[in-house]
């Protein structure tokens, strides 16, 4: 965390307490290696500590991270119990592997640098303390405004650039029920032959992608999904909004390319869905269940 100014953790640790937490830094939180976040055993040491001590009840990241594959056989899940683990981007492979390893419930959801903008979305902070709460029959379509400015390097960290946030709308109709599981479709694929891969059947798939990605990059992960047989078995798919300066922002583009992956699809298909790397990000439960409706409307309903 040591890259961030100190005016700036100052801002999300008064957000957080007004929330309601008080906040602990793990002792490495600090450090830097080559780009990440200290050694392996540093980054593990923290998570451990946290999953372990009795006075700490959600375990978060600053940021997503890079590489939190690498730590994945070293955590102690028998320590995680109700403990609400909640995180996204590279974090991804952390929250599905708590699911599939303890059949808990994580959240992909906002890490800490989140509560460090000034002008945090009312969305954000709503759906993620409806988490914590364990608020259920929450029904989640679009909000009417999203960013995916890069706020944290403009003078007083400010204003945010809001555009109108696409509506949630299916590219296939159809409804499904089942356990969410999914993220950041490179975190996902970089899984893929470990013992870590991720068990899609009969899930319902949540993709999102980094900042900025391109149309190929995109077509590439697709064909890898295509090509393993996950979308023939998953109960349906959902798509995260787009950051804006990715070209895939544009829906008729993005269409476009859905559609040579889904043109005789018969499960439920929607897109826009508010919890990925643009803002606002809602909470969602891995591992935990929901329903996707996709027709005239497009929505998911955290059950």
């Amino acid at each position: 965390m040591g890259v961030m100014p100190q005016d700036l953790i100052d801002i999300g640790l008064v957000k957080l307490n007004v929330l309601g937490f008080d906040v602990v830094f793990g002792k490495n939180v600090n450090n830097n290696y080559f780009g990440i976040a200290g050694l392996r055993e540093d980054r593990l040491a923290d998570l451990n500590w946290a999953l372990n001590a009795n006075d700490i009840d959600i375990v978060m990241p600053v940021f997503g991270g890079y590489n939190c594959a690498e730590l994945l056989d070293g955590v102690d899940y028998s320590a995680i119990k109700e403990k609400m683990v909640v995180g996204y981007s590279d974090i991804t492979s952390l929250i599905n592997d708590i699911y599939a390893r303890t059949g808990r419930t994580a959240y992909h959801g906002p890490g800490f640098a989140k509560f460090c903008d000034p002008n945090i979305s009312e969305e954000t902070v709503q759906s993620f303390m409806q988490a914590v709460n364990g608020d259920h029959n929450t029904l989640i379509s679009a909000p009417e405004k999203m960013s995916s400015d890069l706020w944290f390097i403009k003078k007083n960290y400010g204003p945010r650039e809001w555009r109108s946030h696409p509506t949630m709308k299916a590219l296939c109709k159809g409804r499904a029920q089942g356990k969410l599981v999914g993220g950041t479709m490179e975190t996902l694929l970089s899984l893929n032959a470990t013992p870590y891969q991720v068990n899609y059947d009969d899930k319902v798939l949540l993709l999102e992608t980094s900042y900025k990605t391109s149309v190929s990059i995109f077509k590439q992960w697709m064909t890898q999904f295509s090509q393993q047989g996950v979308f023939d078995r998953v109960a349906g798919v959902v798509f995260g909004t787009f950051s804006l300066c990715s070209e895939l922002a544009e829906e008729q583009i993005l269409e476009k390319v859905l559609s040579e992956y889904f043109c005789a699809y018969d499960k439920p298909v929607a897109m826009h869905l508010p919890s990925s790397h643009a803002d606002p990000i809602y909470t969602l439960p891995i591992g935990g269940d929901v329903e996707l409706y996709s027709g005239d409307l497009a929505w998911l309903k955290i059950i």
